[in-house]
């Protein structure tokens, strides 16, 4: 399915399909500078140069199983990005995956917002009947918006992640179709 922007029209913001020739913007938003409260949060961290966010893009522009997302404001400023992977029609699942670019851009609803555009994307465009996700347990911030997006924790991998010195464990949480329905009756 060739999807470009996903937008209903009300938001203050929309979802855009990132390609392979959005390198330079992609490594400029989220990069060039990385946030490490955004990396503490992500278990990102590690430090990329231009040359590998551009293989990057390359490979995943040609990958059919994923679509990859900038979260953009009205005025087109990349403040994120959220991620449909590993989509598998026949068993009817997908995995996702969010990120904003700047803690600064936290606390205000963006990534919810940008989760319940992805999920109407996966369960009504894809007809999808289940997306997971994982997330650190001391994420909460992040896990308050799956929950209220609708996501159950499903289980956890004890003790699977090691942040500061501390083990955390991995919370496995997912949404199924007739549940994110339901919450937006």
């Amino acid at each position: 399915m060739s999807v470009n922007e996903l937008s209903p029209g009300t938001s203050r913001l929309r979802l855009e399909r990132i390609k392979a020739e959005d390198a330079a913007e992609y490594y400029k938003a989220g990069f060039e500078i990385a946030d490490p409260e955004v990396a503490y949060y992500t278990g990102g961290g590690g430090t990329y140069d231009f040359a590998t966010i551009e293989a990057y893009l390359k490979r995943i522009a040609e990958a059919e199983d994923r679509y990859d997302f900038f979260i953009r404001l009205d005025d087109g400023e990349a403040i994120g990005e959220i991620v449909l992977k590993d989509v598998d029609p026949d068993a009817g699942r997908a995995s996702m995956r969010i990120a904003l670019f700047s803690a600064t851009r936290c606390g205000q609803g963006y990534g919810t917002e940008a989760l319940r555009l992805l999920l109407d994307f996966a369960f009504g465009e894809l007809g999808l009947h289940r997306v997971e996700l994982e997330v650190y347990s001391y994420n909460e911030r992040a896990r308050r918006s799956y929950l209220k997006c609708g996501f159950k924790e499903e289980g956890r991998l004890r003790e699977a992640v090691i942040a500061d010195g501390r083990r955390y464990d991995l919370v496995l949480m997912g949404i199924l179709r007739a549940e994110y329905e339901a919450g937006r009756a």
